[in-house]
């Protein structure tokens, strides 16, 4: 068995359309969903500051070449977000081995 790639990177345009569902598909990642957000709000945030703000921002996991997630963060703390299921489901990619948990971690 090989070892399994981790990186972190930053977010791409690529990555906004996974971002834009999260916020109108009711149940797309569960019961974590918080409700309808603007679609649009990802592409501003994006165009601002590439999600590197000074007090939050996100990075992308990859899972050998595969976005698996990722991991954000503010003032607050850490949290990290999975979404390998749903994008293997829509895009024929594959799920990371393990896994990462759903909740924010302290």
């Amino acid at each position: 068995m090989s070892a399994l790639e981790i990186r972190l990177r930053p977010v791409t345009e690529d990555d906004l359309a996974m971002f834009r569902r999260f916020a109108t598909e009711p149940g797309l990642i569960g019961l974590d969903w918080t409700g309808f957000r603007d679609a649009q709000a990802p592409a501003r945030r994006y165009a601002s500051d590439g999600y590197l703000g000074e007090d939050e921002g996100r990075l992308i996991v990859e899972a050998d070449g595969t976005a698996a997630g990722f991991v954000s963060w503010s003032a607050r703390g850490f949290g990290v977000s999975r979404y390998w299921e749903i994008g293997r489901i829509h895009s024929g990619g594959r799920p990371a081995r393990g896994g990462v948990p759903r909740r924010p971690v302290a």
